[in-house]
């Protein structure tokens, strides 16, 4: 896979892998109900926190908020570098209508300011 050899060769420090569906800021694990380590938990739970502050969407673990599931980017991700991988959903429509298409970029914006200004 392309994205994995690519990955594999970069230090990541973050990372989101955006779906529609829903409105909500996941972490890892995905395929297990375990959680992360405390360290990297309270992490996880900071950031998710601070990128939800404007839009109020839920954030948790991917298994509890979601439903396990195997093969989850962030898992990888994490798993292999410990990066700060979230999935993000951030539309409550699978497909919106074109004209929506600028609301839903408006409502990711400022969550997507705090995670690239975010202290790494």
């Amino acid at each position: 896979n392309a994205l994995i050899k690519w990955f594999d060769v970069r230090s990541i420090q973050g990372s989101i892998d955006f779906h529609a569906g829903t409105q909500m800021i996941m972490y890892p694990w995905a395929y297990t109900r375990d959680v992360v380590p405390a360290d990297d938990q309270l992490k996880f739970e900071e950031l998710a926190d601070l990128l939800s502050e404007e839009n109020g969407f839920q954030t948790g673990q991917i298994s509890d908020i979601l439903y396990p599931a195997v093969g989850s980017s962030a898992d990888y991700y994490y798993w292999k570098k410990k990066t700060l991988a979230f999935g993000i959903e951030i539309n409550n429509d699978k497909n919106p209508p074109l004209s929506k298409i600028p609301e839903v970029v408006h409502d990711a914006t400022e969550m997507l300011w705090k995670f690239i200004e975010y202290k790494w």
